[in-house]
């Protein structure tokens, strides 16, 4: 059987985008729903750097050697490598052709990462989070008084 060294390379390459790109998705998500308004900003400035990090990986030279290299040894990969490596060619490609274009965060201060129901759902649950807050320190106080009352 021939080696495989090229792809296993590309491989790990590769390992590292994803790994890039999943915790640029924890930070979307973390940006969406917990990040303090004024946290945003440093948490888009992370965004964007790990963005860019990808890319600049994905499109790199090594990578594209890589691939190349990767092509000559497609008889020596089993079939789930051959697919793989089809994938990574289209995501490098891809990567190439949007480079200059990297994404921003487009207006971290609203809810354009929530749709309408979302947005309505989470309205309802702060009035109603409110209701139980008001209903909790009126117990409180009558607790408060009750117990004056026994002593």
């Amino acid at each position: 059987m021939k080696s495989t060294k090229y792809y296993k390379q590309l491989e790990k390459e590769i390992e590292e985008v994803y790994k890039i790109n999943n915790i640029t998705n924890i930070l979307y998500w973390d940006i969406s729903t917990y990040t303090p308004i004024n946290s945003r900003e440093n948490r888009k400035r992370e965004i964007e750097y790990l963005q860019q990090l990808s890319n600049q990986k994905l499109t790199s030279k090594k990578v594209a050697k890589l691939i190349t290299q990767s092509e000559t040894e497609e008889d020596s990969l089993d079939k789930w490598q051959r697919v793989n490596l089809q994938e990574i060619i289209k995501k490098h490609k891809l990567a190439i052709s949007v480079k200059e274009r990297i994404t921003a965060i487009p207006n971290i201060g609203s809810n354009q990462f929530m749709n309408k129901d979302s947005a309505l759902e989470i309205k309802r649950l702060k009035k109603e989070l409110a209701q139980s807050n008001l209903e909790r320190d009126i117990l409180k106080k009558a607790a408060a008084y009750f117990a004056k009352e026994t002593l």
